[in-house]
């Protein structure tokens, strides 16, 4: 085995409990979390930019890791 796993379908902000995903690949759910405040490249006066807010994507990982958790245990609950 390479690492590589074959994807047939993957879907864009998925809910799962009182969450979004950020994506379900098939059976697998994946989400990204990335600081990303900056970006290493000029930015031209034609585009709008936001102001820089609090970074809490720390909490909104907790509050999905916990999400999954849930949804594990019933999967091994149940058997699914």
């Amino acid at each position: 085995m390479t690492g590589e796993i074959k994807i047939d379908k993957v879907r864009r902000e998925v809910k799962l409990g009182i969450s979004k995903m950020d994506f379900l690949a098939d059976n697998i759910y994946i989400e990204v979390k990335t600081p990303l405040t900056s970006l290493q490249v000029d930015i031209g006066d034609h585009i709008k930019t936001k102001k820089i807010g609090k970074f809490n994507s720390t909490d909104r990982f907790v509050k999905h890791i916990n999400e999954l958790e849930s949804v594990n245990t019933i999967a091994l609950k149940y058997k699914i």
